[in-house]
């Protein structure tokens, strides 16, 4: 008869004794049903060298792994035209919202030539400027500068030495209020926060990526089958709990190269339609076949799709369903597996497993991130005039607090500009940078929350910041107001360790604000 087993978790090896191996063995004395060998040696080839010299997977079964299009808008500012070259620098497309060519090519220079340049204001967006982007920074502001400025107006950016301002062009209210209303109506056709990583629309390259590994490599007789229907991977068969078996499994071959996630990315997503039983992911980061998997499992509802979110930090390491202490590295993931078990976690028992029939249908495998979409470029202060009793005198506050009145509300503008962001529904982050600068990089820098910080920060700080932001950062819907002279030099960590927004339960300006 035949036996077939793990070997050193490096691979399977298989002994056929008493005869040839055909359709099946011959059933064991105690009952046992019989194993059905041929199709063992069948579903294991597919994953060995020779499998792959038969039947070669897919070149690159993956889906690229791209930066994505930015939309940047006050692109010619001094915080804008940055943000446009950190995004240049780091790979990402960039479309830079502009009112004048012939201005954003004296300021942004040889970058002018490097990205999509959109002419236009607020007022008149297209949605086109926005189809397929994956995020933007909004860096419009109304034009303010000392008075009798220089044409390449030195005394507004040097940022240290105060000169009485003047607004020079349109209003705070057009400009902070009307046009970012407008910005953020147009930024809902985002989408989601999701990258595919793995889907089943390339029905030859799907063939290729997938086999079998059900419980007949121990024994047992359950038989599953992976096909394509409507660009989905339907999950299939009939798993049995004879001969101490109970699983069925879908697996993808072992990648050469690990998959190249978002670095933004905290947990996968699943889109599924099941038969009421509990399923499992299960992520392999190791090359060697019979290694240690990270499971999530997760409950389906007869005929009904579903959103999965398997969060990374809730993988459970485990060895034959065996838990275990290791722990999940994203960078490192070369498999996907799909199984169907009567069996959870160290012994314990699925409760929701049914022998006999199952399907399983997955439209796509993608990771989710909690990464803003929408990053605003406010103004510490904000709230401040609305706050009198926390500041009294506003003489010791920064002149736009002191000079709010003179230069046409423009706080409480930029305060209403900031409560639409916040209303879009789009995952944001909203910067409230102190007295900006055209100094060069700090590198240590202080974050708050409730607009009580003071000081200067760089310009080139807060382009990284946004960028950061959007590439790396964690954690969305939360304002910021930053300085320079803290001890946080990595951008994602400071995101990370901030609190919710209370914006939208403030006791002053209630929320949403507009100005009367």
């Amino acid at each position: 008869m035949a036996e077939a087993g793990f070997v050193n978790g490096t691979g399977i090896s298989f002994r056929v004794r008493g005869g040839r191996a055909g359709k099946c063995v011959r059933m064991a004395e105690n009952g046992r049903k019989p194993w059905p060998a041929a199709r063992f040696l069948k579903d294991f080839v597919f994953f060995t060298p020779i499998g792959k010299m038969m039947n070669p997977p897919p070149t690159s079964f993956q889906s690229p792994m791209e930066k994505g299009t930015v939309v940047v808008t006050g692109a010619t500012g001094g915080v804008g035209k940055r943000v446009v070259r950190e995004f240049l620098k780091r790979g990402y497309k960039v479309r830079a919202l502009v009112r004048s060519e012939e201005r954003a090519r004296k300021i942004l220079g040889a970058d002018a030539d490097k990205v999509d340049l959109l002419v236009s204001d607020l007022y008149n967006l297209h949605e086109d400027f926005f189809k397929d982007a994956n995020a933007v920074v909004s860096c419009t502001g109304t034009m303010v500068g000392p008075t009798e400025d220089t044409p390449d107006r030195e005394k507004y950016y040097q940022g240290v030495v105060f000169y009485p301002p003047v607004i020079l062009e349109d209003t705070p209210e057009n400009v902070e209020y009307r046009g970012i209303k407008e910005l953020a109506e147009k930024t809902k056709v985002l989408g989601e926060n999701t990258t595919k990583i793995l889907s089943f629309e390339n029905v030859e390259d799907a063939k290729k990526l997938w086999g079998i590994i059900d419980d007949v490599v121990m024994g047992g007789v359950s038989e599953s089958n992976i096909r394509i229907v409507d660009g989905n991977g339907v999950f299939d068969g009939f798993v049995s709990t004879a001969n101490n078996g109970g699983f069925a499994s879908v697996r993808s071959r072992t990648s050469d190269k690990p998959f190249q996630l978002s670095p933004s990315a905290v947990g996968f997503s699943l889109r599924a339609k099941g038969d009421g039983n509990r399923f499992k992911l299960i992520v392999r980061t190791e090359e060697k076949w019979d290694g240690v998997g990270f499971s999530y499992s997760f409950d389906t509802t007869k005929d009904q799709w579903i959103d999965v979110q398997v969060p990374f930090d809730e993988l459970i390491p485990v060895f034959r369903a065996k838990t275990v202490d290791a722990k999940f590295d994203p960078r490192q993931i070369r498999s996907f597996q799909l199984m169907l078990s009567k069996f959870e976690y160290d012994g314990k028992l699925n409760p929701k497993f049914t022998a006999g029939r199952f399907v399983l249908e997955v439209a796509s495998i993608s990771t989710y991130s909690n990464a803003p979409k929408v990053v605003h470029i406010s103004t510490a202060g904000v709230t401040r005039v609305h706050r009198k009793d926390e500041f009294p005198d506003l003489e010791k506050e920064p002149p736009a607090v002191r000079m709010n009145e003179m230069l046409g509300r423009i706080l409480d503008w930029k305060l209403a500009g900031e409560d639409c962001i916040r209303q879009a529904g789009v995952p944001y982050l909203i910067v409230r940078p102190c007295a900006l600068t055209e100094e060069n990089p700090s590198g240590s820098l202080q974050y708050s929350q409730g607009d009580t910080l003071k000081g200067k920060v760089p310009r080139d700080d807060i382009a990284k910041l946004a960028v950061d932001a959007i590439q790396f950062g964690s954690k969305s819907n939360i304002t910021i107001e930053v300085a320079e002279g803290g001890q946080v030099t990595n951008y994602g960590q400071a995101l990370r360790l901030e609190g919710e927004d209370k914006e939208q339960s403030r006791e002053y300006a209630e929320f949403p604000y507009v100005p009367k």
